[in-house]
């Protein structure tokens, strides 16, 4: 009986050495997309159609790896995809992308108002689907990948007015999850305003 209780008792403190010899794992980082410090399209500049009616951005779709709040990054400019197991963004990036359109299009001055949910007044629906949300890793830097497929959807004829891929890159200042995070938002903030643009035209036929 002593034999086998030392025997246990050996087992044991082989174990905690070997636990003891093994490095904790690196803390999970959770990323928010910040606010872009610039100012949207003025109001007075959403003239016509855009200033008429209620939009409806419509919940994004999005390729595989997005589905995910992992952020995901390549060492060969988006050639292969992979993703981070302790950085994730605060949100799925489908939902960031769709909520910061959301936010922008408010902040142009867009239609009578701009909602999220099912509204039998909405006029124009913006659907759209994530297709590149990457951080793209290249020597010492960084740099923001983002590509969205948007329509314009006439609600009403069921037209669709406007589709268009859109894909942006910007350079992080800060080689770290929240410099990417800062470019990525730049980045979308560039690529709203060309949809705003393009979709000024594309209503205005």
């Amino acid at each position: 009986m002593n034999r086998s209780r030392a025997l246990c008792a050996l087992t044991v403190l082989l174990a905690l050495a070997g636990c003891a010899g093994v490095d904790p794992l690196p803390a999970e980082i959770h990323v928010p997309l910040p606010a872009v410090a610039s100012v949207a399209t003025p109001a007075t500049q959403a003239t016509g159609a855009l200033g008429a009616g209620v939009w409806r951005v419509a919940p994004f779709t999005a390729a595989g790896p997005y589905l995910e709040r992992a952020i995901v990054y390549s060492d060969d400019d988006g050639v292969t995809l992979q993703q981070h197991p302790h950085q994730f963004w605060v949100d799925a990036p489908a939902r960031l992308c769709r909520d910061g359109l959301l936010e922008f299009l408010r902040g142009a001055g867009v239609g009578q108002r701009v909602v999220a949910t099912a509204d039998v007044a909405t006029s124009l629906e913006v659907r759209g689907r994530l297709l590149a949300f990457d951080r793209l890793l290249t020597g010492e830097g960084s740099t923001a990948r983002l590509a969205l497929e948007l329509e314009l959807v006439d609600t009403g004829t069921r037209e669709v007015r406007l589709s268009r891929r859109y894909e942006e890159r910007q350079p992080a200042a800060d080689n770290d999850a929240g410099g990417v995070a800062s470019a990525a938002a730049t980045a979308l903030d560039r690529l709203y305003r060309r949809f705003l643009a393009d979709a000024a035209v594309a209503v205005a036929r």
